[in-house]
């Protein structure tokens, strides 16, 4: 298994394209944002403006074809944090398919 892991790991090594020019979330550390998380085969989208999260999306749907990659849409999932009370959500948009 750690092979498939690597493999992939190379093959996908490019995948802050689809993050570029987009806002990241804000961490602790000064000029350092975060837009992206990759463990294993699981890849993990931060934003801080609905817009950079679709953008994001929108390119991955992009990338994935390029790289003959399936996104599982079923297995998909948006956290949206720090909404107030009563705000309404952003539906996301992958594929064709609501988030």
């Amino acid at each position: 298994m750690p092979y498939v892991s690597t493999a992939l790991s190379l093959y996908i090594n490019d995948i802050g394209v689809i993050a570029e020019g987009v806002q990241g979330v804000v961490t602790r550390l000064e000029d350092v944002q975060v837009t992206h998380i990759l463990y294993a085969d699981d890849l993990t989208l931060l934003a801080n403006a609905p817009d950079a999260m679709q953008s994001m999306l929108n390119r991955l749907v992009v990338y994935a074809h390029s790289k003959d990659l399936t996104i599982n849409t079923a297995k998909s999932e948006v956290v949206y944090f720090n909404s107030k009370r009563g705000a309404q959500v952003p539906t996301f948009m992958l594929a064709g398919a609501a988030l």
